[in-house]
């Protein structure tokens, strides 16, 4: 299926993409990560024509030597499935913009490398990584016997944790056509994020849409907007004003009790409505991150600073006062159940990732907007979003890599990623921004501020002390004694730390 795309599929390819999210005949804005596209060639890997290139020797070519990636999907694998690198021979994926863009992308990679690029699909086992994962244990197996039969490897961004930790992958700064993945298609603030003095042993960027997939964000109903006379939220963004003291001021007032039964039910309406892993969303968007690094970029815990509490503190007092915010965790027909008052006019916030966006708005007739996640005060430099973990994905090299490779991996995989950007990931935003019910241009501004503010800590992918556990538990238990609760787990969070450093510090 991918050696074979029709010349009139290639076109209407790029009329897609050149409309994506915008009113007929305009050319929409590139909302991908870190992109700042210039119409003349410069150093940042643009040319004249908006297209973006590797660098890589004119004459590189590999002879039609086999790329092997596996693909650990944190998601069942069926023919609508949208593969981020084209799909192996096993599965015929439906055409849709998405499907169609990996299999335009893995045939230009493979034309200008001269390389045969093969995925292996399989379903992970466990998405939260580690002994129960069936992609962990393939990679750590192939380690284990010391070769391995795939160059590249796709998994859960906890899942690249636990195999940092057992010491399986390769440094990436190591690899040299990756440019110590300095690229603009490589997302800088992710790489910033999750570095341990200087190396990387995982990445994201446009090389997939696997961490676009499920980035935390806000949607918010505007017919509740109107009714109740909100102000413009965009302005708020823009000025630098939107934070959660400004959200919870705009929420306050919203619940309301409307079957009179004395109590908040799915039945009433509300100001945000969600599940408890917003609490996930809210310690990397207030800065209150779980681990951050020394002066010697070696990851220390932070959560237990009194800045972090105080700021956990306070979002905890708000949502967890009765009616503040309906949380929805447990089955899929209870959180539909939840979701419901979102798509029937009766919530005005709800956070979610990206990932969830087709299934929750499915249902809505009215008009919905994206935001980010607030900054905790206005002091705060920028706006960021959380990659979740368990369902956004990264790529790695296994250690297992003959040094012989090495250039023949870091070529293919820096093409795929720069192909990605010219391609792939745009595809993506324009599957995202036709669920809205209208055309809203400032819609793709805020995606713009999510995808190139979005990130994921060490503490959070590591598990250092399970304290990512425990700041979802105090929201649905209704704990605000964040000090106590983060205290206790102190030496467990240390310990894992070290853990980690140990690791590192023996691979290198």
């Amino acid at each position: 299926m991918k050696r074979i795309l029709s010349v009139m599929l290639v076109g209407l390819m790029v009329l897609a993409l050149l409309c994506a999210c915008g009113p007929d005949g305009e050319t929409s804005k590139d909302v991908s990560t870190n992109v700042d596209a210039s119409t003349d060639t410069n150093t940042s890997g643009t040319t004249s024509s908006n297209e973006y290139v590797s660098g890589l020797p004119a004459d590189l070519k590999f002879d039609g030597e086999e790329f092997v990636i596996l693909s650990g999907y944190t998601f069942e694998i069926t023919s609508a499935t949208m593969a981020f690198f084209g799909g192996s021979d096993e599965y015929e994926l439906e055409s849709n913009v998405v499907n169609d863009a990996s299999i335009e992308r893995i045939n230009i990679v493979e034309e200008k490398l001269d390389v045969d690029i093969i995925e292996r699909m399989t379903k992970d086992s466990q998405a939260g990584g580690g002994a129960s994962s069936s992609y962990y244990n393939e990679v750590l197996d192939a380690n284990n016997a010391g070769t391995s039969e795939f160059h590249m490897t796709t998994g859960s961004l906890y899942n690249m944790g636990y195999l940092t930790t057992a010491g399986c992958l390769t440094d990436l700064m190591t690899l040299k056509y990756l440019n110590n993945l300095e690229g603009e298609w490589w997302s800088q603030k992710f790489n910033e994020d999750v570095s341990i003095e200087g190396s990387n042993y995982y990445a994201v960027g446009d090389i997939s849409f696997g961490h676009i997939n499920c980035i935390y964000l806000l949607f918010y109903n505007k017919n509740v907007q109107k009714d109740n006379d909100i102000p413009d939220l965009y302005t708020l963004v823009d000025n630098n004003q939107w934070t959660y003291d400004k959200m919870f001021e705009i929420t306050k007032d919203l619940k309301e009790d409307l079957d009179n039964d004395g109590k908040f039910t799915y039945a009433d309406a509300y100001g945000l409505v969600g599940q408890t892993s917003i609490m996930w969303a809210i310690s990397y968007a207030t800065d209150a991150n779980i681990a951050k690094k020394d002066a010697d970029g070696l990851p220390a815990l932070n959560i237990n600073s009194d800045t972090s509490v105080t700021k956990l503190q306070s979002v905890l007092e708000y949502l967890t006062q009765d009616g503040n915010y309906l949380i929805v965790d447990g089955s899929t027909t209870t959180v539909d159940q939840g979701f419901a008052t979102f798509w029937e006019d009766r919530t005005l916030f709800m956070p979610d990732h990206t990932g969830n966006i087709a299934r929750v708005i499915g249902q809505m007739t009215g008009d919905f907007g994206f935001l980010p996640h607030p900054k905790y005060d206005e002091n705060q430099e920028d706006y960021y979003s959380l990659i979740s973990p368990w369902g956004g994905m990264g790529i790695t090299v296994p250690y297992t890599l003959d040094t012989d490779q090495e250039d023949f991996v870091s070529a293919v995989m820096e093409e795929m990623a720069v192909q990605g950007k010219n391609v792939l990931t745009g595809a993506y935003i324009e599957k995202l921004c036709k669920l809205q019910k209208t055309t809203d241009e400032r819609s793709k501004d805020m995606l713009d501020i999510v995808f190139t503010n979005s990130g994921c800590e060490l503490g959070m992918i590591h598990k250092f002390g399970n304290l990512q556990s425990d700041i979802q538990v105090m929201l649905s238990s209704k704990n605000t004694n964040v000090k106590s609760t983060i205290d206790g787990k102190v030496s467990q969070a240390e310990s894992d730390i070290q853990a980690l450093i140990n690791a590192v510090q023996n691979m290198q």
